[in-house]
C-alpha cells in the first residue's frame, strides 16, 4: 500500500488521497460492522423468539443433545447460570481517551455490539431414564462436562420415578 502511495506524483496531494482512502475504510467498516449486527440480532443459537432466557434454550438443547444418547429416552435438565447475558461494546480511541463506536440505524443512533458474553453455568441437574444406574450418571456427567465446560462436581444425575 505504501509503494502505492509513494508512486502518486508530488503534485497530486498525497495528504489527501490517503484522507480519502481512510474515510472510504472507514465508511466500509460501519457498514461491514452494521451488517454484522443485524446478522447476530437474527442468530437464534441462544435465543428464540418467545423471549426464553439462556438457560432455557440451553437446557432444551441440552435435553435434546441427552436423548440422542444411548438408553437416554427422556431426560428434564436445570441449568443454572451466573447473570444474564452482556453485551461488549466496539470501543474506539487514541489511547487517552476512548469512546463507543456508534452507528446510525433506521434513523437512531446506537453503540456498535463487539460480541454478547453469555453467563457462565454455575450447575446442572439432569432427571434421565436409568439416571439411578451409575454407568448413565457417570457417562451423562461426562457428557456435560466436555459440553458445557463446567467440572463434574457442578453436575448431578437422578433417576426418573
Amino acid at each position: 500500500m505504501t509503494e502505492i502511495i509513494k508512486k502518486i506524483p508530488i503534485k497530486a496531494n498525497r495528504k489527501k488521497i490517503i484522507l480519502i482512502l481512510g474515510f472510504t475504510l472507514g465508511i466500509m467498516l460501519i457498514i461491514f460492522g452494521s451488517n454484522l449486527r443485524n446478522d447476530s440480532e437474527t442468530d437464534t443459537d441462544m435465543h428464540d423468539n418467545t423471549g426464553s432466557s439462556y438457560s432455557e434454550v440451553l437446557e432444551a438443547k441440552l435435553e435434546e443433545f441427552l436423548k440422542k444418547t444411548e438408553g437416554i429416552y427422556n431426560a428434564d435438565v436445570f441449568v443454572t447460570v451466573d447473570g444474564g447475558s452482556e453485551n461488549e461494546y466496539v470501543k474506539k480511541g487514541n489511547g487517552y481517551v476512548e469512546d463507543y463506536l456508534v452507528i446510525k440505524n433506521n434513523g437512531s443512533e446506537e453503540a456498535a455490539i463487539a460480541r454478547e458474553v453469555y453467563p457462565k453455568v454455575r450447575g446442572v441437574a439432569v432427571i434421565c431414564t436409568d439416571g439411578e444406574d451409575p454407568a448413565v450418571q457417570e457417562k451423562v456427567t461426562l457428557l456435560l462436562s466436555a459440553a458445557l465446560g463446567i467440572s463434574t462436581n457442578k453436575i448431578e444425575v437422578a433417576g426418573i420415578n
